[in-house]
């Protein structure tokens, strides 16, 4: 996952200095405003978001999810140095369960099941795909009682799929209720052939019972300034 925060204001030539201004500060008062007790990273590459939770003081259980062969033996590794940090065997996370071909990125980051869209290509040259892999694919619906949930523990779900968000979201199933917030790319253009787009996203998230608590750039156009992507956060809304 991108630090949001600092990676934008970077590419704006700036740097954050003040820790109040940072985005581990920001994020540390979030996860301790709504309780988080366990974290779900979906799409964790090699650990970035992982280490984002740590260095924001994030001391509590992480369960993360990797498709891509390479980096979920770099996540592997990484993880046992944190008795707090499980990996769930190599596998994607979407609507329902199956086989799935996952698009492999130069970057790795980039990597997706969707075809990626010439807009990205032209803002991230290293975004491009140079093969696939075939991966089992479940729906968090049929991984949910595996997870071994503690209780009454807020979960915050972090989903970094590259344009399959929504799908990965329905594959929930009644178990919704149980994510207390969610944390997740938003995109203001279509960089993947079939995702939905930012305001469709909200109204979806809206329609599951959260409502939006934070909207932070996170992948702007070097070559225009246009905010491409954002980070959003949202809450589960009180019952009326």
């Amino acid at each position: 996952m991108k630090q949001f925060a600092k990676r934008w204001v970077n590419k704006l030539g700036l740097d954050l200095r003040r820790y109040s201004s940072t985005e581990e500060f920001w994020f540390k008062k979030f996860i301790e405003r709504h309780n988080i007790g366990l974290v779900l990273d979906v799409g964790a590459n090699k650990g970035q978001y992982h280490s984002f939770l740590r260095h924001a003081g994030y001391a509590g259980r992480v369960i993360s999810f990797e498709p891509l062969s390479e980096a979920y033996s770099e996540l592997l590794m990484k993880s046992r140095t944190d008795p707090l940090w499980d990996i769930v065997p190599r596998c994607a996370v979407g609507e329902s369960d199956g086989i799935i071909e996952l698009n492999v990125s130069k970057n790795g980051v980039s990597s997706s099941i969707l075809p990626i869209r010439k807009v990205h290509l032209d803002n991230a040259p290293d975004s491009r795909y140079i093969g696939a892999e075939k991966v089992e694919c479940f729906s968090l619906k049929s991984l949910w009682p595996a997870l071994k949930m503690v209780g009454d523990t807020p979960v915050l779900l972090k989903i970094d799929s590259q344009g399959y968000e929504d799908r990965i979201l329905r594959g929930l199933g009644e178990f919704v209720a149980g994510v207390a917030a969610v944390q997740l790319e938003l995109s203001s253009v279509e960089l993947y052939s079939g995702q939905l787009l930012l305001p469709d996203m909200i109204k979806e998230m809206s329609e599951y019972g959260y409502r939006m608590e934070a909207l932070f750039p996170a992948f702007i156009s070097p070559k225009t300034g246009q905010v491409l992507q954002y980070e959003g956060f949202f809450v589960r809304s009180p019952v009326k």
